[in-house]
């Protein structure tokens, strides 16, 4: 803001009438001053507008005819040539004080204007300034805004890639996993293929044998249904310490109390006999029913007669005992029971 001070000094200054020193130092002061070099801008193109304003006056008609006479003369004092007033007029006494009124008022407008004008320059750089800040605060918020923008389509692309990844390894876990099932269903399937044929072969085998006791059974001569009822048939299967394809029958007669073993793949024995036994509850170790052998395919038809009398059978077990039998059998070589 342009002080009093100023406004006096730089009027002053445009019109040549600033002493020296303070010419110097207003000089000094001027380039860093924005406002101050307006004003002296202003008031010279005030002063240049009135100076066009005054009207020009033609010198007398006479004056170069005098100037020419005296340098004829040779007058070397360097006198100059006086004026007259008859040659101007009046009007030169009153046109220096017209001059300065116009130039006092011209000064006074000038200065208020220069005000005015300070004063709304000073408003637009405050408006400018506000529209700055506004603008300042405007593009801060839009680069957060795109720096946040930023932030999420990165922190999204990182998520698409981290479920990428995800499904990809879920993809190929169940692919292994899709490869395992099938791996051992296939050696299930195999497995069971493989069993299949063993025990079709064991039902075959069964079923002739059933056949076979069924031959017998329908030569035994019945007299009645009473008497029937007096035969025990039961079918016999291997124990834990037998073979596993190892299967068989046994039927006793309780009026003849006879008895006949028919068993399928017993492997023969290289030292000792199978030894058949009888289980009556009214004796307290079991009925033997004599020692046998099988052929070379494991199989026998045997036929015996009871040592003792037999009123009740409730079960048939076969055993591997030492060579002419055992009076009781032994435990852990039971090979076979009935059902």
């Amino acid at each position: 803001m342009i002080d009093e001070r100023k406004e006096a000094q730089a009027s002053l200054y445009v019109v040549g009438a600033l002493p020296p020193d303070e010419a110097r130092d207003f000089e000094r002061a001027l380039p860093a001053d924005l406002e101050l070099q307006l004003l002296v801008t202003e008031l010279r193109a005030a002063a240049d507008v009135m100076v066009a304003a005054f009207p020009r006056v033609a010198p007398p008609p006479d004056l170069k005819q005098r100037i020419m006479e005296e340098i004829d003369a040779g007058d070397t004092t360097g006198n100059t040539i006086p004026l007259r007033e008859a040659d101007f007029g009046n009007w030169l006494y009153w046109v220096p004080w017209a001059l300065a009124a116009c130039f006092a008022i011209l000064c006074v407008v000038l200065i208020g204007t220069g005000a005015s004008l300070r004063r709304q320059m000073a408003g637009l750089r405050q408006q400018i300034d506000q529209v700055s800040e506004a603008t300042n605060e405007s593009e801060q918020q839009q680069r957060q805004q795109v720096q946040t923008i930023i932030q999420q389509v990165t922190n999204y692309q990182q998520r698409a890639a981290d479920l990428q990844t995800q499904l990809a390894q879920r993809a190929q876990d169940y692919q292994r996993d899709t490869t395992r099932l099938y791996d051992q269903l296939k050696q299930a399937t195999n497995r069971l293929q493989f069993q299949r044929v063993p025990l079709l072969r064991q039902l075959e085998e069964q079923q002739d044998l059933i056949d076979e006791l069924q031959d017998a059974i329908s030569q035994v001569t019945v007299p009645s249904s009473d008497r029937f009822s007096q035969v025990r048939l039961l079918s016999l299967v291997p124990t834990t310490n037998g073979p596993a394809g190892s299967a068989g029958a046994a039927a006793f007669d309780l009026v003849s109390q006879q008895g006949s073993v028919d068993v399928q793949n017993l492997p023969p024995l290289a030292n000792g006999d199978y030894q058949f036994w009888l289980f009556d509850p009214r004796y307290i170790t079991p009925v033997s029913g004599g020692v046998f052998s099988t052929d070379a395919q494991g199989h026998t038809q045997y036929q015996f007669r009871s040592s003792v009398p037999i009123a009740a059978v409730v079960a048939f077990a076969i055993s591997i005992e030492r060579k002419g039998g055992a009076p009781t059998p032994t435990p852990n070589r039971v090979v076979m029971t009935s059902n």
